[in-house]
């Protein structure tokens, strides 16, 4: 790996202890304005793990060392948990592209540290990371979520500002980056949202009297999808997911059953913000 220079800081971070895995070096780069992530790993953390690209999986986020966020993954039908990141700080905010070839993510000092708000993305098949998007003004950054666009090319990234657009996020010359037009917000928007059907037809969102969650159709009442879930996300165009007690229930959106997808092993602690791919 080809360790990040940065004239500023340069921040070597260790691996946390448990990982399982050999340990990894992440260089980590803290300046003013945007800057490229210019850490190398010679493997994917999910080699031999997980066919990204290719199988459904699905990428979360999950307490690591001293409570700090981590990211992991997962086969679609469940089974063991892969760990993606290994450094002492923060990440939340996961979001797979299209393709399911890239990770977009949050990173910071410490959850409730938002003096430093980078947006990364990790190429999932090399292992390498970019930052895309970087900001030192508080919690500016990701407070809304993080979208891709429909085609992969671009991310949104909600900040305290408005809609920012990043593109050429995989091109060498670096990303680009610029406020989202307004008549282009409401499509942007709908990336950072979990709306359900293809085409979509309503959209899951926390109940507003009752804990749970509820489903707002276009122009209607909300209706309750789930007392009691939580963290709600896209699964296909036929189903939507959400966490109940700690555990991923997929519920169709037509017929059948919910059901269960299950660790396999010890369960990660207090997993949240899951996104996921469903294959090709």
């Amino acid at each position: 790996m080809r360790e990040a220079k940065a004239a500023r800081d340069h921040t070597t971070v260790t691996p946390k202890a448990g990982g399982g895995r050999v340990g990894r070096a992440f260089a980590m780069v803290l300046g003013l304005g945007v800057a490229q992530f210019g850490c190398r790993m010679s493997l994917s953390p999910l080699q031999n793990r997980i066919n990204v690209g290719d199988e459904p999986f699905v990428v979360f986020v999950a307490d690591g060392e001293n409570g700090a966020g981590d990211l992991f993954a997962m086969r679609a039908e469940g089974g063991p948990v892969f760990q993606v990141t290994y450094t002492r700080l923060d990440e939340s905010g996961p979001a797979l592209s299209p393709d399911g070839m890239r990770l977009a993510f949050l990173r910071k000092r410490a959850e409730e540290d938002s003096s430093e708000v980078r947006v990364e993305v990790m190429d999932l098949a090399s292992g390498a990371e970019r930052t895309v998007l970087e900001a030192t003004a508080g919690g500016s950054i990701g407070a809304g979520g993080i979208g891709w666009s429909r085609d992969g090319r671009s991310l949104v990234v909600a900040t305290a500002a408005g809609l920012i657009r990043v593109a050429q996020v995989a091109e060498a010359d670096g990303p680009s980056r610029a406020p989202v037009p307004p008549a282009e917000r409401a499509a942007a928007d709908s990336s950072l949202r979990v709306f359900i059907g293809d085409p979509a037809f309503g959209e899951v969102v926390a109940c507003r009297d009752s804990p749970g969650l509820c489903v707002v159709p276009r122009g209607g009442e909300e209706s309750s999808l789930m007392s009691g879930g939580y963290g709600a996300f896209r699964w296909g165009g036929d189903s939507v997911a959400y966490l109940v007690g700690g555990r991923v229930e997929v519920r169709p959106l037509d017929r059948g059953r919910p059901r269960l997808v299950r660790w396999e092993g010890s369960a990660p602690s207090n997993p949240r913000q899951l996104t996921f791919f469903p294959g090709r």
